[in-house]
């Protein structure tokens, strides 16, 4: 929980918005392509970062200094990533998905099954954060 404090107190928030402006800027300034960039970014980091909480968390804090020049709203990023999180490609990612598998001993799902299931998520995942793009214009949560 304190992993914001330690980054801001050390400098790196700074150093990554400076590092990262060039890249992340182009992604942040269209909600669109914000919501097919942003989910396959957090995929990508789930395979390292195993905590659906340290990953959110993580990323929140590398776009936190982006947060004043966005186009639309801050709470979109969060409804984004906290949508992206849950992935549970291998069996180290999701520890409900491995007490599922522990309870069943195995028996009601494979490894293979579980791997489809969660490409399936991620591909409606990032179909359902692409039809709520319209609404959110509705809501006014986008400039």
């Amino acid at each position: 929980m304190a992993l914001g404090n330690v980054m801001q107190s050390v400098g790196l928030t700074k150093w990554l918005y400076i590092v990262l402006k060039p890249v992340i800027s182009p992604i942040l300034s269209n909600i669109w392509i914000t919501v097919i960039i942003l989910p396959i970014v957090i995929y990508l980091c789930k395979f390292v970062v195993v905590s659906m909480i340290s990953t959110g968390t993580l990323i929140l804090l590398c776009l936190l200094p982006f947060f004043p020049s966005m186009p639309f709203s801050p709470a979109l990023l969060i409804l984004i990533i906290t949508t992206s999180v849950n992935i549970w490609m291998l069996d180290y990612m999701d520890a409900p998905v491995i007490t599922g598998q522990a309870a069943v001993h195995s028996s009601m799902v494979s490894r293979a099954g579980m791997a489809k299931s969660s490409l399936g998520y991620m591909v409606i995942n990032i179909i359902g954060l692409l039809a709520s793009v319209p609404v959110w214009y509705l809501m006014g949560l986008i400039k």
